[in-house]
């Protein structure tokens, strides 16, 4: 993998229900598809829910995450760094290139909470819960 990024709610700290994640070779990006696909993860709070794998959609590749990102206000340095997407090189996290231009803070809303959030993990724990085999 070499990008993997779990939005969170930043009101509650809570992952959006979805993750996203840069495989380096298309054919690793199948194969672990078709292994999340239907998966349970540990501490889900449904244990009923099922992982729905799918193609992300506008932008794929790793340098197409990175602009999406780089001047996103996720990366705003008040943010912490378990909220940010994390980028890695052959199963390290590496530093995330610099922003190009300034970027503001994320508006924060205050609202109720939200029942279908699940708690968030940092990008290196999410990493970490792929498969080994899809490493590189």
């Amino acid at each position: 993998y070499t990008f993997v990024y779990l939005p969170v709610d930043f009101t509650h700290g809570l992952g959006l229900g979805y993750a996203l994640i840069g495989m380096e070779h298309h054919e690793r990006a199948k194969e672990l598809l078709q292994r999340l696909q239907g998966i349970c993860f540990p501490g889900a709070v449904d244990r009923s829910c099922r992982c729905q794998a799918s193609w992300n959609e506008p932008h794929r590749g790793l340098e197409e995450h990175i602009e999406r990102y780089r001047n996103s206000p996720v990366m705003h340095p008040s943010m912490p760094d378990e909220y940010k997407p994390a980028i890695f090189a052959n199963g390290v996290r590496v530093d995330f290139p610099p922003p190009t231009k300034t970027i503001r803070p994320p508006r924060i809303r205050h609202a109720k909470p939200d029942t279908k959030a699940v708690d968030a993990a940092p990008p290196a724990v999410l990493a970490a819960a792929l498969p080994p085999m899809m490493m590189h």
